[in-house]
């Protein structure tokens, strides 16, 4: 026997015990064998196999705290970029609406974002690089650059006849 469903939907308890001293999850036999959970429960219960669901609770605990990492990457990009997009479209000579509102929604959304996860994330050390430090950091320096501008633009004014 191959540990395949066959045409019936069973599964073959000892495929379904081997695999599941082999570390595997319940889950992960059912997509392994190519069938139903309720097949390799069956076939676990026949081969007296238990799932141990403390496994299961960290399994999906570490899978969240990898997809919140790697939104947090994402959003940080996101806000990078459309910060410095913003930046650079606020000091061109053309200003031109429609794209700063664009960037601006980009940065903002990217940022709430950010903040958002930095509630769950937390800093594993004092040095002053946690994600919520990151983006004070880069809020001060779009908020510095935002402030250079308007002074240049304000001395540009009173040179201007």
């Amino acid at each position: 026997m191959t540990g395949r469903a066959g045409p019936t939907g069973k599964a073959d308890p000892e495929t379904v015990a081997r695999l599941a001293a082999d570390g595997m999850g319940r889950n992960a036999v059912a997509r392994t064998l190519g069938i139903s959970r309720r097949a390799v429960d069956e076939a676990a219960q026949a081969a007296g196999v238990s799932w141990v669901r403390a496994g299961t609770a960290a399994a999906t605990a570490a899978r969240l705290a990898d997809v919140r990492a790697d939104l947090t990457d994402q959003f940080t990009e996101a806000a990078d970029l459309a910060t410095g997009r913003l930046i650079e479209a606020l000091q061109d000579d053309d200003l031109d609406p429609a794209i700063l509102r664009a960037l601006a929604t980009v940065a903002g959304i990217s940022a709430d974002k950010l903040i958002t996860l930095g509630d769950r994330v937390s800093a594993t050390d004092d040095t002053g690089d946690s994600l919520l430090d990151q983006l004070r950091n880069g809020f001060d320096s779009w908020a510095a650059a935002l402030a250079g501008h308007d002074q240049d633009r304000t001395t540009d004014e009173r040179t201007t006849p």
